[in-house]
């Protein structure tokens, strides 16, 4: 799991394996507009993003615990 911050602006991804591939799963926000926010110096969908810092908690939280994210979540 990653959690990048900038600005009030959050993105978080999960590297998840199976046993024929390698994906990366994101936070998925459908308000957003689509335009580009930089991060760090990297511009990222805003589509991907979260200004919610209470569910970036809730998410690192629940990752500790489980090693998963719920798929309510990232997708």
């Amino acid at each position: 799991m990653s959690v990048a911050a900038d600005h009030g602006n959050y993105l978080v991804t999960l590297l998840e394996t199976t046993e024929d591939d390698t994906e990366v799963r994101s936070y998925s926000n459908p308000t957003a507009k689509a335009e580009m926010v930089e991060i760090l110096g990297n511009d990222w969908d805003a589509r991907h993003l979260t200004g919610d810092f209470e569910l970036v908690c809730r998410m690192v939280e629940e990752f500790y615990r489980t090693g998963d994210v719920s798929n309510q979540w990232l997708n």
